[in-house]
């Protein structure tokens, strides 16, 4: 039983990671009544200009994107990992309580890791989408 909920814990903590993290800071798509319907853009506000105006992104821009794209899903997978490692500390603590407190310290850290890297993402994607 306890390899069951092992096995369903790290499913579960693969399956959110792979649905928060698998964005993409570039990738919007405009509405089908737009200028440039079905293209992808940095922002919506690209959707009603033509092609021409929108495509002198600058290099420091386009690295930053990058970077970006990069690091995200490693913190993420980071922070899984702290949660995924602190669940296997409290499911093999045999009721140690100081190995179910540091368990529980860890898995705390794991998710204030992922919450900083969602708002930090969102944060930067809002920036670069509308500031830039």
């Amino acid at each position: 039983m306890k390899k069951i909920k092992e096995i369903v814990l790290v499913a579960g903590l693969v399956i959110f990671s792979g649905i928060c993290f698998s964005g993409n800071v570039g990738a919007i798509r405009c509405p089908s009544d737009s200028v440039r319907s079905g293209d992808n853009v940095e922002s919506l506000a690209e959707c009603n200009v033509s092609k021409a105006s929108t495509s002198g992104e600058s290099e420091t821009l386009r690295l930053a994107k990058d970077v970006i794209n990069f690091l995200v899903p490693v913190a993420g997978l980071a922070a899984l990992a702290a949660v995924v490692a602190a669940g296997y500390m409290i499911t093999t603590s045999a009721g140690d309580a100081g190995k179910v407190k540091k368990g529980k310290t860890v898995m705390m850290w794991g998710i204030i890791g992922m919450v900083i890297t969602l708002f930090a993402y969102a944060i930067v994607n809002f920036v670069l989408s509308n500031v830039f």
